[in-house]
């Protein structure tokens, strides 16, 4: 019985469905997917790259929202100034709706990340799906 997963990350849920597409192997399109094997490992290379960049805008953008509400704080309330950062860093981001829709965005990105990984694997393994498929009508042939 197939059980259907919800997938709350539109984002994953769309480069899974792709992901699906790209390596599904039939006879009817063996030989387009065996011409097509280096354009989707670089097409997926391509694509992790583009979503670590993106990993790392937004964690540039979490250490910019903090460092701003620590020098608002700082100068706004005398006892900041002598709390240690960590508490201070603490502090601005119990203060900041924007941190927890931030923190959401990187949990999210970094689950792309991880997702990213296996499915290069995949794709690197994909060649060798492809050999064995032409390999297997190779032999019904003969």
């Amino acid at each position: 019985m197939e059980e259907i997963v919800k997938i709350e990350n539109k984002l994953l849920a769309k480069l899974g469905t792709e992901l699906m597409d790209d390596i599904q192997v039939t006879l009817i399109n063996v030989r387009d997917k065996s011409m097509l094997v280096s354009s989707i490992r670089a097409k997926w290379v391509m694509k992790f790259f583009r979503e670590k960049e993106q990993l790392k805008k937004l964690k540039q953008a979490k250490e910019a929202l903090i460092q701003q509400g620590t020098d608002s704080l700082q100068t706004t309330d005398i006892s900041a100034r002598t709390m240690s950062k960590l508490r201070l860093n603490e502090k601005v981001m119990e203060n900041n709706p924007k941190f927890k829709k931030l923190n959401i965005l990187l949990d999210q990105q970094s689950e792309v990340i991880q997702f990213m990984e296996y499915a290069l694997n995949i794709v690197s393994d994909f060649n060798f799906t492809v050999k064995h498929v032409l390999d297997a009508l190779k032999l019904e042939q003969a």
